[in-house]
């Protein structure tokens, strides 16, 4: 997924936007319970933004569910932990 990031956008705009595409994704069927995500790579390359573990695609709603988590796999901002999915797709 690309969203363009300016700095008239915050960071919280940006991950709404990701929400908001979790939630028209699940709304279309894409979702299974907790089994799917969308990530967006971190404008300053830190690793990628995904939603946390143990929620489902609809129940996304903003910043709040979304973890950044680097290529290793570690959790450097937001709460929770990174779905299976996402670390499955770290790429560098």
């Amino acid at each position: 997924m690309t969203i363009e990031n300016s700095e008239a956008r915050s960071l919280d705009d940006i991950l709404g936007e990701l929400a908001l595409a979790h939630r028209v994704l699940a709304m279309e069927g894409h979702g299974f319970g907790t089994i799917g995500t969308v990530a967006l790579r971190d404008a300053e390359g830190r690793g990628f933004w995904t939603k946390r573990t143990g929620i489902g695609m609809e129940e996304v709603y903003g910043p709040a569910e979304m973890v950044l988590i680097d290529f290793d796999g570690n959790r450097v901002a937001g709460s929770g932990g990174a779905c299976a999915d996402a670390l499955d797709m770290r790429c560098g």
